[in-house]
């Protein structure tokens, strides 16, 4: 067993166990008859293929390799003892050679001196049988990890293409601060607005400690909260819509996602996240008076978000992969909607139709 001390690995991810570098091709989420939840990555390095198996607290980890069959009188003899027993359900996967819902039966040997595990798993159609590798440390590393390889040839320098790179910096650096900008759009509305909104916690992703979401509070109405976000995100907008009851209202963007909702103090609550998070967690909204709020933060987001962000996020688990609540319609009479597709025609309309100073349409230097 190797002591876990990270979170959610993901698809594509590279992992270096000893000298080797594995990339995780595919993953199985499990759960048990004990309502626990685990999940085993399968690696890949060449021909070589290992399965990783961490509990979803991401408290252990066990590395297994495919082996051949071994009988049950010769894992005693040879000091293993039977340490579990039980059926698991497939809740979730990815290229993955699996059906959702099937069932399988783990049985695991544990040798009591070596530590080692000799697992059976009985499918419908298969039994697999696998062996525990002993790994002293597993290294997840990082995007801009390279391994090492033979020098290339030093290439002529162009004497211009400093002068060059030297002009395009200041506009690199534009582009990335609008995108940077836009990205956290709401959420940075929110923090240098003090005098109408006020900072109260942040929520981190029970998927990924690096994703958090950030909850706000305001004196004003949540009708009034809702109308001044969307007069100031409008050409960010993807979707907006109250809920039925009116206790929310959702509002969409292209990175971000903020339900405006009403608290169990009366207080009108904004909570502000990157849709990784959303796409990623189990986590509910914070303090909501209504649980019918919570039921309306992952219904929208399942219906206008979720097919979008599983072809940018799909190398995570998302919970909304099996999700079995409703979906939203659209309605089109909704007056947030109407206010953000009429605020969005004015704004638009008035970038390209700006008069220059000597008449007609102004179209730029």
């Amino acid at each position: 067993m190797v002591s876990a001390n990270f979170r959610q690995l993901e698809i594509e991810q590279r992992i270096k166990i000893k000298s080797n570098v594995y990339k995780i091709n595919s993953y199985i989420v499990y759960k048990d008859e004990e309502n626990s939840t685990f999940i085993e990555y399968e690696l890949i390095s060449g021909n070589k293929v290992l399965w990783l198996s961490v509990g979803i607290s991401y408290d252990y980890l066990y590395l297994f390799k495919e082996t051949h069959q071994k009988s049950e009188n010769t894992l005693y003899q040879s000091g293993y003892k039977l340490k579990e027993d039980l059926k698991a359900e497939v809740t979730n996967f990815y290229k993955a050679d699996v059906d959702l819902h099937e069932k399988v039966v783990f049985k695991e040997y544990e040798q009591k001196e070596s530590k080692k595990i000799f697992s059976v798993e009985t499918w419908e159609d298969e039994v697999i049988y696998c062996e525990s590798i002993e790994v002293d440390n597993i290294e997840i590393l990082q995007d801009n990890y390279k391994e090492e390889s033979s020098p290339k040839k030093e290439q002529k320098k162009v004497p211009y293409l400093k002068y060059a790179l030297l002009l395009s910096i200041p506009i690199i650096i534009l582009i990335v601060y609008m995108t940077i900008s836009d990205k956290n759009f709401i959420q940075n509305y929110l923090k240098n607005e003090p005098s109408k909104y006020t900072y109260y916690t942040s929520i981190t992703s029970d998927a990924d400690s690096k994703l958090k979401a950030d909850v706000y509070y305001t004196s004003m109405s949540m009708d009034e909260s809702v109308k001044d976000i969307i007069d100031k995100a409008t050409t960010l907008i993807e979707e907006v819509q109250s809920s039925d009851d009116e206790y929310s209202v959702a509002i969409l963007t292209k990175d971000e996602y903020a339900v405006v909702y009403v608290g169990m103090d009366d207080k009108t609550y904004i909570q502000v996240c990157p849709r990784e998070y959303i796409y990623a967690s189990n986590n509910e909204l914070y303090n909501t008076s209504h649980s019918s709020s919570n039921a309306y933060y992952r219904d929208f987001y399942y219906t206008f978000g979720y097919r979008d962000d599983y072809n940018r996020y799909k190398r995570r688990v998302s919970p909304f992969n099996t999700y079995k609540g409703n979906v939203v319609s659209q309605d089109f009479n909704d007056k947030y909607r109407e206010l953000q597709t009429s605020n969005q025609s004015v704004k638009r309309g008035s970038v390209f139709s700006r008069p220059s100073s000597g008449g007609g349409l102004s179209s730029g230097k």
